[in-house]
């Protein structure tokens, strides 16, 4: 099973993923990576973001960037960054502005490693 609207990681192909780690106190390592959630996988071959492997079929750059042309709620910065390099990727998120600090899982309460 697979979703829709994301790539099925195949072998042969290159993918950026948006990771976060995750801090947990009960953890033997203190916590672990994740994705950032859904859409947090992209395809990147030919050092394209977007190009590659997406819901198993071959997608180029320009079929990427058209969902930003197309517009819609769910626009983000993968869509923005279509057919662009990794390094470009980079760039922008060392120019971002961080917002505050929101926890992506409940943070475990005292006790709870017990």
């Amino acid at each position: 099973m697979a979703k829709a609207h994301s790539p099925r990681i195949q072998t042969g192909h290159s993918y950026v993923i948006a990771i976060v780690w995750e801090e947990d106190s009960c953890a033997p390592d203190g916590g672990r990576w994740r994705g950032l959630g859904e859409g947090s996988t992209v395809p990147y071959d030919n050092n394209r973001i977007g190009e590659g492997e997406f819901e198993g079929r071959a997608r180029t750059a320009a079929q990427a960037r058209q969902v930003l042309a197309e517009g819609g709620l769910n626009i983000g910065l993968k869509d923005e960054m279509a057919g662009k390099s990794a390094a470009s990727l980079a760039t922008a998120l060392k120019a971002a502005k961080p917002e505050e600090f929101r926890p992506f899982a409940q943070e475990s309460a005292a006790g709870a490693c017990d």
